[in-house]
């Protein structure tokens, strides 16, 4: 039990044995009975007394009393509430860190980066990507043989086997929209983690590589945002792409202040990673 309770407690009994004695001490007070009645009529009278004195005090007493243990029962649900509600945001923060570092997942994400990797090589194919993430509702999309004629250069045979075979264009487009899903689902990935309001020290514990995918994320977040702006359809028919605000309140969690303070003040263009793989030198 805590001390405040505790004192709150020796405080009421306090008032209780003060509320009890009062009425008796003014009574014989005021009529100086010093010795003990025999007769029932005067016991009655002083019952009487008591009662209608004290009454409105237990009253007011036991609805304070009550109130006060609504509000320790209230205080309680609601620390309990808030307590169940970190260990499951924990919980499901782990689970999620599992799925990133999962074989499976890993998949993704190194298909995933080769396709950003390629994007932030070649102009071409990053303006595909992104009217392909969207805008091409509205523009048109482009031809699937001018896709093929124009971008089988950009993949090769370690990407897959598929990229390496003459005159197959069916399979090589089939392969690429695969490939490149591959970035919607890392994009989605860091979107819900972004969601995610667990205690600081597990954003330490649990990077999620987010220093090196950072740079290349806001690169391409960027790229959505100007492409959504590009049209005035986008902004009738779409919401806004939301990858920006999401790798903000990721930077919040992942970095320090001082940090971060340096890190709003670079240029993603200039970024070591974004030069590599561009192969400018530093």
């Amino acid at each position: 039990m805590k001390t405040r309770h505790i004192v709150l407690i020796v405080i009421l009994v306090l008032v209780i044995i003060i509320l009890g004695y009062l009425p008796i001490y003014l009574y014989r007070d005021q009529f100086d009975k010093s010795v003990r009645s025999n007769l029932q009529a005067d016991w009655g009278t002083f019952g009487d007394y008591i009662g209608g004195l004290l009454n409105p005090f237990i009253s007011l007493l036991t609805l304070l009393v009550t109130s006060y243990i609504a509000y320790i029962l209230f205080t309680y649900e609601s620390r309990r509430d808030a307590q169940s509600k970190e260990e499951g945001d924990v919980k499901s923060f782990m689970e999620l860190y599992q799925f990133f570092m999962g074989i499976e997942f890993r998949a993704v994400r190194t298909m995933a980066w080769d396709i950003l990797k390629k994007a932030i090589a070649n102009d071409k194919y990053r303006d595909f990507i992104v009217k392909e993430n969207y805008v091409s509702r509205y523009i048109g999309r482009q031809s699937r043989a001018d896709v093929y004629r124009e971008f089988k250069g950009v993949f090769y045979q370690k990407d897959h086997l598929i990229y390496s075979q003459e005159d197959n264009e069916s399979a090589f487009l089939k392969q690429e929209a695969f490939d490149r899903n591959n970035v919607d689902i890392l994009i989605n990935f860091f979107q819900l983690l972004s969601f995610k309001n667990v205690p600081e020290n597990y954003y330490k514990i649990c990077d999620f590589y987010y220093d090196t995918w950072r740079p290349v994320l806001y690169w391409y977040a960027t790229q959505l945002e100007n492409a959504y702006l590009l049209l005035e359809e986008n902004k009738r028919f779409n919401n806004p792409p939301n990858l920006l605000e999401a790798l903000k309140k990721l930077d919040e969690r992942f970095y320090k202040p001082e940090i971060l303070a340096a890190l709003k003040e670079e240029k993603i263009e200039t970024h070591p990673i974004i030069l590599h793989m561009q192969g400018k030198s530093l």
